[in-house]
Order: C-alpha cells, then structure tokens, then sequence
C-alpha cells in the first residue's frame, strides 16, 4: 500500500488499521511512502526499488496517492494495481471527472473548464449566474475552492489558483454548506455521511465541517455506485449536492479519506476493502 509522506501530517495514520484488515482476509500488506520507492530504467529492464528493502515484486498494489508514474510502472510490470492509473488520472482532473459523469448521463453541476484570463462578466453571461463556484482542476479536501459573487473576488479566486486554466461551476445554493460523502467498494456504496459547517459554504472534513452519518437510501447509494462505474474507481468518495430534485454529483476522490465516518457506525470501511480486494484473487 502507498502512501504519500504528506499522510504523516494529516493527524493518526491507519497503517495499522489497515495491515490488521488485510491480515483478516488472508493477504500481508507492507506499507511504503511514494517517495522513498526508486524506479530505474536501464537496457536490463525496469524496476521499483525501495532503498534498504530492494526489488518491490507485490502481488498487488493498493495506491493512496496520486502518483502516475509509479502506478503506471507496476501496471506494465503485470501488477494487479487499485485504484488503476487510468482511474486515478480521471479522479484527479475535475474536468475529466464530469466528462465522464456527462458521457455517462449522471446528474451534475453545469462545469466549464476556462483559462485564467477569461473575465467575470463573460463567465457569469456562460453561466446564466453571478453566483458561481471556481476551483483548481486537481484540488482535494476543499482547498482552493471560492465562492464567487462579484469580479472582485473572481479576480481574487483566479489569483489564488494560480493556474493556465480552472474550473467555474454552477453555484448550487441549496447545498450551501453541506453535501453527502458516500464511500463506494467494489461497485457498492458502503457508508455516508452528512457533512456540513455552519461558518463556510464548503464542507469537507477538512476545512473545519462537521460530519454524521447518513442514510444510504436507494437514490443516494445507486447514484454514488454509478459515479464510481463512471470513473473506474474500485475504492473511490463520492460527493453528492442537494438539489431541488435530489441529488447531482460533485465530486469522485479516488484518494478518500475515511476520518471522517463516525467511529462505532458499525462500518470498518479497511475491513470491506480488504475482503473485496481478496475476492479478486480467489
């Protein structure tokens, strides 16, 4: 399983959580940071190497990171890898995420995808909307993610991003700071939870909202499993918005967190990772 050494930062680590899951559904799991891992690539072929451990010839490899080159490196080597790059790459680019919702037919958000020297005015005409939100294409845990009301702060959010292009959105105003977050294994929705704040428009768990669980009812879980079909995600988070005629999809993380899942919900979300990885195998 690979991490990013930027997981270290983001409060207790599951390592053990995860190795004690995988131990149960008779697999071993070691747990290596993306950036120790060396790739060579010489007339005698190529390989991973982890310094002090050597040649990495995993049976599986279970990503949670984004980092292309390495999981791309396994997959040619025959290596059963989840999520797969391709999916990977979707989930990561907000764009290539709502192509495919759009191609699939699944309910979201009017996006567009602008370079930065597009102006407020022209983007709103676009949008049919003052109101509007705009985000980095390759942004996680709600950062830089604007509310925009006025050229001021579209200039402002533009800055910020710092970006040859970027996301405007659809501002979706009965959502306003709360969405749900629906974790998807294998094809099946397995949990949800409300997330919301009181003090921003975003919600994510890791700008400060609050979360508890919610009902994973037929429309939520079909539409979350459908998002997750869409991108390819074996293990993915789907956030769903509120609207006036139920639920649209935001966004697909195929790098999800799960801290946010109440503890005692009765849902060891490791646990229904591990035995569905190992029924790959069976």
């Amino acid at each position: 399983m690979v991490f990013s050494r930027r997981t270290l930062g983001n409060g207790p680590d599951a390592f053990g959580w995860w190795r004690t899951s995988a131990l149960s559904a008779g697999m071993e799991l070691d747990v290596a940071f993306a950036e120790d891992i060396v790739l060579r690539y010489s007339p005698d072929g190529a390989v991973a190497v982890l310094p002090g451990i050597g040649v990495l010839q995993p049976d599986c490899v279970v990503m949670r990171c984004y980092d292309f080159a390495l999981s791309r490196h396994f997959e040619t080597k025959g290596v059963h890898v989840v999520n797969s790059t391709e999916a990977m790459m979707l989930s990561h680019d907000k764009i290539m995420t709502h192509q495919r919702l759009v191609a699939a037919g699944l309910p979201s958000p009017e996006t567009l995808r602008l370079p930065s020297d597009v102006g407020y005015d022209e983007v709103a005409e676009m949008l049919g909307d003052d109101v509007m939100v705009v985000k980095q294409l390759d942004g996680s845990k709600g950062a830089n993610v604007f509310l925009v009301r006025n050229a001021e702060e579209y200039g402002e959010a533009v800055h910020a991003i710092g970006a040859q292009c970027f996301i405007a959105q659809r501002y979706v105003a009965s959502s306003h700071g709360r969405d749900v977050r629906v974790w998807v294994v294998d094809g099946v929705a397995r949990a949800a939870v409300l997330r919301s704040s009181s003090s921003r428009f975003v919600s994510n768990y890791s700008q400060g909202g609050e979360a508890c669980l919610y009902p994973l009812l037929e429309e939520v879980a079909a539409l979350a499993a459908a998002a997750a079909n869409a991108i390819g995600l074996f293990f993915c988070g789907v956030d769903l918005l509120f609207t006036d005629d139920g639920f649209c999809v935001c966004e697909v993380n195929g790098n999800a967190a799960f801290r946010s899942l109440p503890e005692g919900c009765g849902v060891d979300l490791p646990a229904v990772f591990m035995r569905s990885l190992a029924a790959i195998f069976q």
